[in-house]
Parts: structure tokens; C-alpha cells; sequence
């Protein structure tokens, strides 16, 4: 019984590897920019200390974020990766099509997303809850600058 117990833990440790290095084996070599942020790091660029946004990432364990390289988007095998998740039972949340293509996908408590346009790529992957409903709230505050954005200054170049 003890053995089957420690199996089992190995089991779940190891499938939630292999989930995260599906979007780590794409990304790596084609990033121009890597960033990892746990919930110190994001509760500390929430300048005016908002309580929304510390709601909304309360839950977070893990939000890695890909900004691709120009030759990226230019191919379109940016979505490709998106099948090997589908192939692991996570469901479409979000699909769409047109000058900007997004497309993001979840299963438990993992989320997986990518969008490309105007010559562009951005990946992603987020372990833990988030509370949805309150995204809005959170892009209002990332417009108004009341967060630190750490990404600004390498998006700029």
C-alpha cells in the first residue's frame, strides 16, 4: 500500500512536468523573452496595492509568459503544441480568429494560452486558480498604469 501511495505521488508530480514542458519544449528556442512569476512577484507589481487584483491572483502558483522571436509568427507552427494539450483532455476556453488569433486552453487548474498577431507571439502557461470574472478589473488596472509592468520596457524595443 505504501509503495502504490509513493507511485501514485511520483505519478502526479511527474504528469504536471510533462504538461508544463509541452509549452517549455515549443518556447524555448524560439523566445525572445522569458518571464516567471509566483504570487510574491505578483502581488508586488500591483502598485496601488488593489484588492481585485490580489483576489485575482491569490491562487496563482505559476504564470509562465513567452514573448516569441519575429520568425515565430511568421510561420504559424505557434499553435501547433496547442494539439499535444487537446491530445491530454484540456478543453477550448477561448478561440478566435482574425488580425489577432488567441487562443487558450485549461483543464483543472492549469491554463495554457497563445496569441499572435501584428507580428507578435505571446505564450503562456498558468498553474493554480484564477478567478476569471475579475480579468476585466485587471486589464483596466494594467491600462490606468497602476501596475508595474515588467514587461514593458523589452516589449518597447
Amino acid at each position: 500500500m505504501r509503495n502504490t501511495l509513493i507511485l501514485l505521488v511520483l505519478l502526479y508530480s511527474f504528469s504536471g512536468f510533462s504538461q508544463e514542458s509541452i509549452i517549455k519544449d515549443f518556447a524555448e528556442n524560439r523566445r525572445d523573452i522569458k518571464v516567471c512569476l509566483y504570487p510574491s512577484t505578483l502581488r508586488m507589481i500591483n502598485i496601488k496595492k488593489d484588492p481585485a487584483f490580489y483576489e485575482m491572483v491569490n491562487d496563482v502558483e505559476k504564470l509562465l509568459i513567452y514573448i516569441m522571436d519575429s520568425g515565430t509568427s511568421s510561420d504559424d507552427s505557434y499553435t501547433d503544441w496547442t494539439n499535444d494539450y487537446r491530445a491530454l483532455g484540456y478543453e477550448e476556453y477561448i478561440a478566435m480568429t482574425g488580425k489577432v488569433n488567441l487562443i487558450i486552453l485549461g483543464k483543472e487548474e492549469e491554463y495554457v494560452g497563445v496569441s499572435g498577431g501584428d507580428g507578435r507571439v505571446a505564450a503562456f502557461y498558468l498553474r493554480g486558480a484564477i478567478a476569471f470574472q475579475k480579468i476585466p478589473k485587471l486589464i483596466e488596472t494594467f491600462e490606468s498604469g497602476d501596475m508595474l509592468t515588467l514587461l514593458q520596457r523589452n516589449l518597447d524595443r
